[in-house]
């Protein structure tokens, strides 16, 4: 069986095992060994099966003109399993825990820089929203005084860049090219998203989950939007299985530093506009 490995570690063997992980997973509070990350090894597993061809033809696709319709029984059960599982992350008992993760390897390298709230931890999702003791010396910005630069917006690692051609995205998912408007990906009739680029990164569980400005401005709008959950895996050589990533269509750029080392990956640009920023957070 393909993620066999991983299968196998939560003892599913049947569907009737899948059902059981499921309801368990639903009120499963977080925790993390040593060395493993018990967290994102759930979070594949439980999407794993799900992913599969049998499976996903009883979900709505996600493609462009299925944005707005209504969900398939399938994918409206995803959905309100993520919200009910939020919502026990939420309370007092999730947090029962999150001590493991100050001695785990894949978290606990930036343990000392986190902010400690007065009365500990009131629930997990009060610990991954978790924030700095000193936001400035965790994550200094690159030349601040410069405001042409822009800075990434959360910790993540950088999966593909995309130009935006008159209001839509080109990329493939799975192999399909689909060409995706931004104004349905962003909900929105404003036109200001017609051209520039979507980039694409992905946070693991481990990371700093907070969000931040990539540029001086004013934020003009915030806003949920609501859509399907997803979280595509696969099988790697040795039998595993990861996460995938969508096929970016552009090569990440790569650059010399002053210190002549090489550098890859998204790097600082300068608009070619000024004026008033414009994101959303």
């Amino acid at each position: 069986m393909v993620g066999s490995r991983e299968m196998g570690r939560e003892q599913i063997e049947s569907l009737d095992d899948y059902i059981r992980f499921c309801d368990e997973l639903l009120r499963w509070v977080p925790k993390v060994s040593t060395k493993g990350d018990e967290l994102l090894r759930k979070i594949l597993v439980f999407y794993w099966v799900l992913n599969q061809p049998t499976i996903r033809r009883f979900q709505t696709p996600i493609i462009p003109k299925n944005a707005n319709v209504d969900l398939s029984w399938l994918s409206r059960w995803m959905v309100r399993f993520a919200r009910e599982q939020g919502q026990f992350l939420d309370t007092p008992q999730s947090a029962t825990a999150i001590d493991t993760f100050y001695r785990n390897e894949s978290y606990k390298e930036s343990a000392h820089l986190w902010r400690s709230p007065i009365g500990g931890w009131k629930s997990f999702n009060h610990w991954f929203a978790r924030c700095w003791k000193d936001i400035d010396t965790a994550r200094p910005l690159a030349a601040p005084g410069d405001p042409d630069i822009i800075v990434s917006t959360a910790d993540a690692v950088f999966q593909g860049i995309w130009p935006i051609i008159d209001g839509n995205v080109s990329f493939k998912l799975k192999g399909v090219k689909l060409d995706w408007p931004i104004s349905t990906l962003l909900q929105t009739t404003d036109f200001s998203w017609s051209h520039g680029h979507f980039i694409h990164s992905f946070l693991a569980p481990s990371f700093y989950h907070r969000q931040h400005a990539p540029v001086s401005g004013t934020v003009i709008e915030a806003k949920i939007i609501q859509n399907q959950v997803f979280f595509q895996v696969e099988k790697r050589e040795i039998g595993n299985i990861r996460r995938q990533a969508l096929k970016p269509t552009l090569k990440p750029q790569t650059s010399q530093d002053t210190s002549g080392v090489k550098q890859e990956g998204l790097l600082s640009s300068r608009p070619k506009t000024t004026g008033k920023s414009q994101y959303y957070l």
